[in-house]
């Protein structure tokens, strides 16, 4: 046999202790960024062996589970739905722990913030054509 037939399919980044493994499949390598509905984690899928987003759903203390969980499906649904080279690609859902996670495309580029910091402002045509895209 030859080192490529022994090699393991897909390839998968090995798991540390400490690190989280989500679904037993998604293992969370650093965090992206937070906001209202939870937290983003750069991620690995260890099935497949491509790197991905995952968005690790919280639960706004004002709001029931039942209600939550009916809007993040009514988002996982409705990206799920689109295509567009302006929206990511839902891959999939799952729950872990009790613990909603949307696994997403990831995308590698820079921010708005890193952009201004390293370009300065914009000129308002290409803020405008941006904001239109959004």
């Amino acid at each position: 046999m030859t080192d490529e037939q022994t090699r393991p399919y897909p390839p998968q980044v090995p798991v540390t202790p400490g690190q989280r493994v989500v679904a037993g499949r998604y293992l969370l390598l650093g965090e992206l960024g937070r906001g209202g509905m939870g937290v983003v984690w750069r991620a690995q899928d260890q099935v497949i062996g491509r790197p991905v987003a995952v968005k690790e759903l919280r639960l706004p203390d004002a709001e029931s589970a039942a209600v939550f969980s009916e809007r993040a499906l009514r988002e996982v649904r409705t990206g799920g739905r689109l295509n567009d080279p302006s929206i990511v690609t839902v891959y999939d859902v799952v729950t872990d722990g009790g613990t909603t996670f949307i696994v997403m495309e990831l995308v590698e580029a820079p921010s708005l913030a890193d952009l201004v910091r390293q370009r300065g402002p914009m000129p308002a045509a290409q803020a405008a054509q941006l904001g239109e895209r959004v």
